[in-house]
């Protein structure tokens, strides 16, 4: 990728460890948030921040190595311990947990089904196997076909798609990785890419359905004022979910994307560019597990209006610590202000199919999710 000074080097090797780490533990909690409780298995929200997770945690493991699956002979990596064959496990092991990047995608539009189209869990069930498929032969057609290939080779931060010994031309042959950078966009990029525009457009329509939404109920005649200030505030923490989620998933793809435009453009990368990529990229779990958090620490902050941030967080931590979830009356995850929203009607539950279907908008941030 580049020439570093050996300073540089330990670096790019030590500092990705650090933030895989971080997403492993928060992806890790999220997993075992989601699986103690049955009834968030039966939310769709959950079984996506579920997936979501257990492919993160997939990707982490394999990036926590960084440089040790690398030949020992890598030149200008620090740290580089292994041989071939480590480094295309790793490789392997990297791209199958790289296309559940896919669920952020899946998420945005799933805010995007509940926020603008007001759609019922049991209409989005439909779809929700189909993004499972998807993701999965992606991940299985990606990753087994960069063996034959020999894709999996060392990528100065990781073993993944790269090059090997060759000339400066793309047309000269190389050792192995034979046109990487073309299976690189086709494998990931792509995709990448594809998710960050899907991303961007179901943020744009859920700001412009929220403003929306609360211009129509500042003119609704008979609404009590504390059932405005409800819909308000459910709303708004519904929506914050989903920016959230897209604006994290955007720090940890800009430097990655900006690193590879420039190298792919120039043919030269820049430390500080890369370093920062070393950091941000493995920080998708991290980045959910605090914002699957969020709707917990609103709770707390509401119940205990007097209590500051740092209050907030500790009781959050404690609780979790203590393996408590929203069962307890001071812990209900929003509880006090989602019952009496909107209604859930299913066809399954025995309500007339031609009745008008809502969706509890604040259910699937819940731990008590109606469905």
């Amino acid at each position: 990728m580049g020439k570093f000074t050996h300073e540089q080097q330990i670096a790019l090797a030590v500092v990705p460890k650090i933030s895989t780490v971080l997403s492993i533990v928060g992806s890790g909690w999220v997993t075992a948030e989601v699986l103690r409780d049955e009834r968030k298995l039966e939310g769709i929200y959950h079984r996506l921040m579920l997936t979501m997770s257990l492919g993160d945690i997939f990707r982490s493991a394999a990036q926590f190595l960084t440089t040790w699956p690398m030949p020992a002979d890598t030149p200008g990596v620090y740290g580089a311990a292994g041989s071939t064959a480590t480094c295309t496990a790793q490789g392997f092991f990297f791209q199958a947990g790289l296309p559940f990047i896919l669920y952020n995608a899946y998420l945005a539009l799933y805010f995007v089904m509940v926020l603008r189209w007001n759609w019922p869990n049991w209409r989005i069930r439909r779809y929700e196997p189909w993004a499972l498929r998807i993701t999965v032969a992606l991940s299985a057609c990606t990753s087994l076909a960069g063996l034959p290939l020999e894709l999996y080779n060392a990528a100065n931060l990781w073993c993944w798609i790269a090059p090997l010994n060759c000339a400066e031309s793309q047309n000269k042959s190389c050792e192995r990785g034979e046109n990487a950078w073309i299976y690189r966009y086709a494998f990931w990029y792509v995709w990448l890419w594809s998710t960050i525009a899907v991303n961007t457009i179901c943020m744009v329509v859920i700001f412009f359905t929220v403003r929306t939404q609360e211009r129509r109920t500042s003119r609704t005649q008979g609404m009590d004022s504390d059932m405005r200030r409800k819909l308000t505030r459910c709303r708004k923490v519904v929506a914050g979910q989903a920016i959230y989620y897209t604006v994290t998933f955007f720090m940890q793809t800009a430097f990655n994307t900006a690193t590879r435009v420039i190298q792919q453009q120039t043919g030269k990368v820049y430390f500080p560019l890369v370093l920062l990529m070393a950091f941000f990229a493995p920080l998708n779990g991290f980045w959910n597990g605090l914002i699957y958090l969020r709707p917990r620490l609103l709770s707390l902050k509401e119940m205990h209006p007097d209590w500051r941030l740092m209050l907030v967080i500790r009781q959050a931590l404690s609780r979790i610590m203590k393996g408590r979830n929203g069962d307890s009356d001071d812990d209900h995850e929003l509880g006090v202000i989602s019952n009496s929203l909107y209604t859930n009607s299913t066809p399954e539950n025995g309500e007339q199919s031609g009745s008008s279907p809502r969706h509890s908008v604040l259910s699937m941030l819940q731990d008590r999710e109606n469905d």
